[in-house]
Order: structure tokens, then sequence, then C-alpha cells
């Protein structure tokens, strides 16, 4: 179990359990404060929120699911409008066509924030919503910053895909803790290693932008440069970091986007583009 920070772009903390360990009960939310978790629709939990909610002024944004219990006490349109008409109904019956901003009381008597978010296009016909819960309040973020915020979540895949895929971490084939910590710490400093130099390239070689995937993702020039750098001069070790560097910037630069990318915010400095291109954001500077 993993809590990833979006904003420093490291591991906040890992926990190792057994493969029935609760996946909720590693959400430690004393750790942060004034911060925003994120989180999918495996940690819905009254309990939890209730928990995040009452600790250190965090806040928390979770994609829910449209069968969720719970009574629609008010409703709100895209444009901020009242939709009485949707008051006393359940998040299920909702039009399927619209976006909506609800308040939502939950069977515990606890009242949440809930947004349906229509998508652009469903891959199955059965969802063609996304619902998101939340304690953030309505004045501070609207459903469109919203929906787009859930969005960065996905960089905590690519960061795991990075460990597993370039830095061997799904090599892992123990029930040993022992050597299970020793995999993971391996494969972070591995990771860190790769990191440190994909940004002195970057700083001394004025590149613009790195792909952290295709940086994390190449092993064979990192293994070669760890091998010599403890048995060879300090000239020599220039001549690798410059081997090193002429590499990184050949090989591990971000390619532009593609139209349908940049259409669909699925490129990421684009997306953080259009979300602090927003001008009603005015908390959560933390995530």
């Amino acid at each position: 179990h993993v809590a990833f920070s979006l904003w420093k772009m490291t591991f906040e903390y890992i926990q190792v359990t057994e493969a029935c360990g609760n996946d909720k009960e590693q959400v430690l939310p004393e750790r942060f404060h004034n911060c925003l978790l994120i989180m999918d629709r495996g940690y819905v939990a009254d309990t939890l929120e209730d928990r995040i909610s009452n600790t250190n002024r965090n806040k928390f944004l979770i994609k829910g699911k449209r069968n969720m219990a719970g009574t629609v006490l008010k409703a709100y349109d895209v444009n901020g409008r009242l939709r009485p008409k949707y008051t006393g109904r359940k998040v299920s019956k909702l039009p399927k066509h619209l976006h909506l901003d609800l308040d939502v009381k939950l069977r515990n008597g606890q009242v949440i924030r809930v947004i349906q978010h229509v998508k652009t296009k469903s891959r199955n016909n059965t969802s063609p919503v996304t619902i998101l819960r939340t304690n953030i309040p309505r004045r501070s973020i609207d459903l469109n910053q919203l929906f787009l915020i859930y969005r960065l979540r996905w960089q905590v895949e690519l960061y795991a895909k990075c460990l597993k895929s370039g830095n061997s971490l799904q090599s892992i084939n123990s029930e040993i803790l022992s050597v299970i910590l020793s995999f993971i710490n391996i494969s972070m400093l591995s990771s860190m290693f790769k990191n440190y130099f994909g940004i002195m390239a970057k700083l001394k070689r004025g590149i613009a932008c790195l792909s952290i995937l295709k940086l994390n993702c190449t092993s064979f020039v990192f293994a070669e440069a760890i091998l010599k750098f403890s048995v060879v001069s300090r000239n020599t070790r220039t001549q690798i970091f410059k081997k090193l560097f002429d590499f990184i910037e050949s090989n591990c630069c971000r390619t532009s986007p593609s139209k349908r990318d940049l259409r669909l915010l699925k490129d990421l400095p684009t997306l953080i583009g259009k979300i602090v291109s927003m001008n009603n954001i005015r908390v959560l500077k933390n995530a």
C-alpha cells in the first residue's frame, strides 16, 4: 500500500501487509496537514471519509459508484443553478446526460458532496458518468475543476509503472518481509538515481521537458555507469557523465503530444494548465 505525493512526485510512505490486508486501513490522514487525498473507488467508505474530514483539515476526493446509497438533498447544474426537481432522488436515478453537483445524505446521516460528470466517451454503455465523492466546499472548486483534479491521480499509476517496469519492482517473488522490503528499497533507490541524473542532464543541457517514464524504463546505460563509478579516475567519471547526459538528451525527452491527447487533456502539462487557468480555485495548495 503506497501513498504518493503528486505535489513532490515521491512516495510519502509504503505499508506492507498480508494479501488480505484492508486498503482503507492503510490510509493515514494523520500524517498529512491541509492536503487533498485522491483515491479510486476501492477506498469508498463512510468511516474513512469521516476520519479524513476530522483530521488536520484534510480533504478527500474519491471515485464513487453510481449505485451508492444516499439521498439527494440539493442539486446544482454545471452553471451553479439549483435544480430542485432532483431533490429526494437516489444518485442512481438521476439523468445520465447531465453534469450535476449534489449534496447527498448517506445512510449514517453524514452529508457529503457528490459530483456526477458525464464522460466524453464511455467505454461501457452502462456507466456513462463518473461519480466523485468529496468534502471540498462548493464555493472553493466547481465540479469541472474537481473532475480534472481527479484525473491527476493517473500519475500515481505511471510512477508505479516506472518502478515495476524500469526498476524491477515486479520481480519480487517472496513471502519473507525482509526480502520484500529490500526489493522495494532497491527499486526506489534505482528510480531516485535515474531521476537525479535526469534532473542534472536537464539543467546542464537545457532540456525543456523529460519523460519520467522513458527515463525510468531505461536500465543498461545507468547500470554501466554505476559499475564504472567506483573503479575509474575522476577524468573518466566526467566522460561517463557526458555519455549519460548524451543518452538522456537523445532518448528521454518528452515528445510532442498528439492533437487527440491535447483535446482530451491526456497530456499532463496541458491538464495542469487547464486546471490552474480556472479562476475560482482558492484552496488545496498541496495534493
